[in-house]
């Protein structure tokens, strides 16, 4: 693994940028694979199809990026900012980004399996369509988060915050709910959700379910539909969770 200077760096996304205005063209696609961009300023970059995989990118800072399409296989975000970013369709097979903020965030249809997002801020990032199988998402705060149709085969959600997310036609196919918290969370139409599964979960309260599983949940786990008295949201959304 080497570090770029800045010169080289800034050439690399300067071709890079050419390629992409020219549709191929011109330049060439950036290949930072396997460099060590830690602590690097990418705010607000052009790297849509730029190869990042296996690269040290943590603390880096992506805020408002682009990186729809990237190959970020194996890369290290450790802590990295990517506030707002765009990675749609992104490649992201055991990705390492615990702690990194994702707020707002785009990774819709991006491929997440087996990545790492322990404890990462992911409120209201938008993950419609990705897949997430065996991916962890342990400690992970995906309020207010966009899960429609996502893959969540084998996740583990344990003590992840939910709440306020819309996870319609997710497949929670052997995932980790332990201690996991629905409260007002859209689960209709979701797959592979039972009463067996959502057992460990912390809360439903105020869960949007399909009508089947809220009578079994009321009959066999009640408790989960009762509202737990710490505080999870901020108070100006408390009125969306009534």
């Amino acid at each position: 693994m080497h570090r770029l200077t800045e010169a080289q760096l800034q050439q690399r996304l300067a071709t890079h940028q050419e390629w992409m205005m020219s549709k191929g063209g011109k330049g060439r696609i950036a290949d930072l694979s396997f460099t060590d961009l830690r602590g690097v300023d990418l705010s607000h970059s052009i790297l849509s199809h730029a190869d990042l995989h296996g690269a040290d990118l943590s603390g880096s800072n992506f805020e408002g990026a682009h990186l729809d399409n990237a190959n970020l296989n194996g890369s290290n975000l450790k802590e990295a900012i990517l506030l707002g970013a765009t990675l749609k369709n992104a490649d992201m097979f055991r990705a390492f980004l615990p702690k990194a903020i994702l707020r707002r965030a785009n990774l819709e249809g991006a491929r997440l399996t087996k990545a790492n997002f322990q404890g990462a801020d992911m409120r209201k990032v938008n993950i419609k369509n990705a897949g997430l199988s065996m991916t962890n998402l342990k400690d992970t705060d995906l309020r207010r988060a966009k899960l429609i149709n996502a893959d969540l085969n084998g996740a583990d959600l344990h003590n992840a915050n939910l709440g306020l997310a819309i996870l319609q036609g997710a497949n929670f196919h052997a995932a980790n709910l332990k201690n996991t918290d629905f409260r007002c969370a859209i689960l209709t139409r979701a797959k592979n959700l039972t009463v067996k599964e959502l057992g460990p979960a912390k809360t439903l309260s105020k869960a949007k379910l399909d009508a089947e599983l809220y009578v079994q949940i009321e009959n066999e786990l009640p408790h989960l539909l009762k509202e737990p008295q710490d505080q999870w949201l901020e108070s100006s959304l408390r009125q969306k969770c009534q």
